[in-house]
């Protein structure tokens, strides 16, 4: 494999930054939105409400789904807010992707003082456009938008001086437009300069947290490696072709821990906003793991942080079958696609392997990886729904399926992060040697 090292060293001097033709949405601040109307409000004391209701009033519109964990986090403190500020702000959680049944069965569990709005029909969200949630509007007494977040950005001191008409200096949230090109700012023609040899390259790294980037971005291909919005240690799992943290350990001071183990303060894992990084590299003459080896090399400069792959003996989900007979739906050729998300798997023709990204990527399991121990390998119609507010009713459905899922201990391979200044680790060292 080639060598990349002096080349990383002179990129890390004359770094340029990556304009990309990702198209933020237009600002809305300023703007006075008509006075719209809630047709479906419930946890409510009516089931119709209307923006001059509450005329006066700082209102907050928080766009939310039931299978989106950051959305419910925000619940509490946008609670906490109408609370503080009673009579002042009046909050309203809108979901556009859940229907009235599922939000009642929803609140069975997941309890809340807050009026919740069903939009299916998107007659609200036309007017905040956005591609990501949580999603956060805050209009003063006149209708007019004020600021554009999420619930954790918004303060009382915030609050406070929207109700006063004072300035804030919160960043407004524009979600990108989609588009997939790229460009580079200052290489019209669009050629990429030379390695050494035969390969070009195109490579670009900017630092710092832009909150409207999506995590969407997010690819490795044959030609070209595109990683957003990541501290260091997401770059190393996505470089890794690592999908979820069910999969890595971190191995600091002795201590071997899973992503649920580490406190959020931590900013070695959880990085600060300007400790993020969004890397891109173009290297149509580079294999895959040629790129791996270049960006590692690159990061290593900038980053003590070091990983590696090994297999370990750790807790996983192991996922098996409880009867010989299958129960499984097979197959429909005449169905097509389906959707993922944090609600629940509803693919058709489709293996297991989906279930296990599921388990390992969505809902609250633990972090924990997941081991296939069932032999099925065909197609089948995978439909199982997960409630964030009743994760037991998804073990409930897998054992309708003939399946089960128990935690045991595997010996599987893990993505290993460590940070090569640990002193417990270079002691280790020396006595090998």
């Amino acid at each position: 494999m080639k060598s990349f090292k002096l080349i990383i060293l002179l990129i890390s001097i004359f770094l340029s930054e990556t304009v990309t033709s990702q198209v933020k949405m237009e600002s809305i601040l300023g703007k006075e939105i008509p006075n719209l109307h809630l047709p479906q409000v419930l946890n409510h004391h009516k089931n119709y409400d209307e923006l001059d209701n509450h005329k006066g009033k700082v209102v907050i519109l928080d766009f939310w789904a039931t299978w989106c964990s950051p959305c419910l986090k925000g619940f509490s403190h946008l609670q906490e807010l109408r609370e503080e500020f009673k009579g002042d702000v009046e909050v309203f959680m809108v979901t556009t992707s859940d229907s009235a049944q599922r939000i009642k069965k929803f609140l069975e569990k997941f309890k809340t003082g807050l009026p919740i709005v069903i939009d299916t029909t998107y007659t609200i969200q036309k007017e905040f456009p956005y591609r990501t949630i949580p999603h956060t509007i805050v209009l003063d007494g006149n209708r007019i938008v004020k600021a554009v977040s999420t619930p954790e950005e918004l303060t009382a001191d915030i609050i406070t001086k929207i109700i006063n008409g004072e300035s804030h200096g919160l960043e407004e949230k524009r979600d990108y437009k989609h588009s997939s090109d790229t460009k580079k700012e200052g290489n019209a023609d669009n050629s990429l300069p030379s390695m050494g040899g035969d390969i070009a390259f195109d490579f670009s790294v900017t630092k710092g947290y832009e909150p409207t980037l999506s995590n969407r971005l997010d690819a490795i291909t044959r030609d070209t490696v595109l990683v957003v919005r990541r501290g260091i240690a997401g770059i190393h799992k996505k470089i890794h072709g690592e999908r979820t943290w069910s999969r890595v350990l971190f191995e600091r001071n002795g201590q071997v821990e899973t992503i649920n183990e580490i406190e959020r303060s931590d900013t070695i894992v959880f990085p600060e906003k300007d400790d993020m990084y969004n890397v891109r590299l173009v290297a149509p003459g580079m294999s895959i793991e040629e790129k791996q080896q270049f960006l590692f090399n690159y990061f290593e400069t900038v980053s003590p942080l070091r990983s590696r792959k090994e297999k370990r003996k750790v807790k996983a989900w192991v996922l098996r079958r409880t009867t010989d007979e299958l129960l499984l739906p097979p197959s429909d050729p005449s169905k097509k696609g389906g959707a993922m998300s944090g609600a629940g798997v509803h693919l058709s023709n489709a293996d297991l392997s989906w279930l296990v990204f599921f388990m390992e990527g969505f809902g609250n399991f633990g972090g924990r990886p997941v081991v296939d121990e069932t032999g099925l390998k065909g197609e089948y119609e995978l439909k199982l729904s997960y409630l964030t507010e009743d994760p037991d009713a998804f073990f409930k459905e897998l054992n309708t399926l003939g399946l089960e899922a128990v935690l045991e201990e595997r010996e599987v391979e893990m993505l290993i992060i460590y940070d090569r200044r640990d002193p417990l680790r270079s002691e280790k060292k020396k006595r090998k040697g």
